[in-house]
């Protein structure tokens, strides 16, 4: 092979100064195969430790990632049957800087390095069922992806990438498995809260009440038994539809979801959880029929069947 031809010129660098080095003890006469072996094996551990020395390295500034979830639920199912039901959303109060006494959703930095915290965070949706966790005992029957943020100004401490999840949480869950720590407040009447909050529960409103309008989301945050007007008051308080005029008329709402087959009747009612759907319904008369979801997990319709009511955003 001579030393001129295209297979020797072909490279540039060190992985080109090493084919070349190779190229030439190929062309060397009078070589032993052992010698020739030896110099094989040093032009590999010299292109390989070169290579390692001059791969370039980049200083830059990370951003923090934040985990955010939007737990929503219904209290007012639970405080007082048969009353008037109101979307909210669980938020804790912060005890440390920054925002120290404000409002806000719970959440998490990502945890790129184990520590004394705990373990590493594999992905965002690990942090996000530790933030559930650390709230809760029980999985909400719905967690699910928000949106993702990249902000200068929401934290002082610096630029932050958010990731926001949102959970749909029956009340009740929280009664057994929190402490108090929890506030509730109506989407519809948030204060400002740190950390710009107030966006993502506006993009998470908007996002569960569209979503309301084709699936069964609103069931999700019902007890195990219910009747079918509980149904439909679940469904006006996610779709924003609580003032009189807003109200939907049972019979339709009935047709609708006898329609879609998203129910199956209870004919057992000697359980704990008929015994407490007799119990809500107690003092509304003869005893109502009672039914439970065919499915737990999320059923979408082929069709919009619900309207729903715009959300009234903070301005900040």
């Amino acid at each position: 092979m001579r030393v001129g031809s295209a297979a020797f010129r072909c490279g540039k660098g060190w992985v080109g100064a090493a084919w070349r080095a190779f190229l030439v003890l190929l062309t060397i006469k009078h070589h032993s195969c052992c010698a020739l072996s030896r110099d094989i094996v040093k032009v590999t551990i010299i292109f390989f430790k070169g290579w390692r020395e001059a791969m370039p390295t980049y200083e830059f500034g990370r951003a923090m990632t934040a985990v955010d979830v939007v737990m929503l639920t219904v209290p007012d199912f639970w405080k007082s049957a048969g009353g008037e039901s109101r979307l909210e959303v669980a938020l804790v109060e912060r005890t440390a800087e920054p925002f120290s006494g404000r409002l806000a959703l719970p959440g998490t930095i990502v945890r790129v390095e184990a520590g004394a915290e705990g373990r590493v965070d594999r992905t965002d949706l690990h942090a996000a069922r530790r933030v559930v966790a650390e709230k809760m005992t029980l999985a909400p029957p719905h967690l699910e992806q928000l949106y993702t943020w990249f902000r200068h100004d929401w934290d002082p401490r610096g630029p932050v990438t958010v990731i926001s999840y949102f959970a749909l949480v029956p009340f009740d869950r929280f009664c057994k498995a929190t402490d108090g720590l929890l506030r509730f407040c109506a989407v519809d009447e948030l204060p400002k809260l740190a950390f710009r909050h107030n966006t993502i529960v506006d993009k998470a409103v908007e996002r569960v009440r569209g979503k309301a309008m084709y699936s069964s989301l609103p069931g999700l945050l019902m007890p195990e038994c219910f009747t079918l007007r509980e149904l439909m008051s679940m469904y006006e308080a996610v779709l924003g539809r609580t003032a009189n005029a807003d109200r939907m008329d049972l019979p339709n709402f009935s047709r609708k979801i006898a329609k879609l087959g998203i129910l199956e009747p209870v004919e057992d009612t000697s359980g704990e959880a008929a015994r407490h759907a007799l119990a809500r319904s107690a003092s509304r008369g003869r005893r109502p029929e009672f039914y439970r979801l065919v499915d737990r997990k999320l059923q979408t319709f082929e069709r919009t069947e619900f309207d729903v009511q715009p959300v009234r955003r903070l301005t900040e």
